[in-house]
């Protein structure tokens, strides 16, 4: 890794930016599964209090909020999962093990 910090240093400062960014929207995204995760729990359990209560309106209420929280961690995994595969490609390109492709392109057209 060290070897590949120095080779990122000598690159000019768009790549090194575009990179920085990658890496700080993968580490965002991998905070909001972790905040995704605390609130499918909180909402199973005010689920199973509502339902313990008999508030079917109210245990309704928090399922489709949890249908909200599921969708939303299902395209977080997926802008997650483009992240990453755009950051080992530039890591591959910068190293010079890679070439630029379609897919990479479709894959910001995508993200974007």
């Amino acid at each position: 890794m060290d070897d590949f910090i120095k080779i990122l240093e000598g690159c000019d400062a768009e790549i090194q930016e575009r990179y920085k960014y990658i890496c700080e929207q993968l580490n965002q995204s991998a905070e909001l599964s972790m905040e995704i995760i605390e609130a499918k729990e909180i909402s199973n359990v005010e689920i199973e209090i509502a339902r313990r209560m008999g508030d079917k309106a109210r245990e309704n209420q928090i399922k489709m909020g949890l249908k909200q929280i599921e969708k939303a961690d299902q395209e977080n995994e997926e802008r997650y999962d483009i992240l990453l595969d755009l950051r080992d490609e530039m890591e591959k390109e910068i190293m010079g093990i890679g070439v630029k492709g379609k897919r990479r392109d479709e894959k910001v057209r995508k993200l974007v």
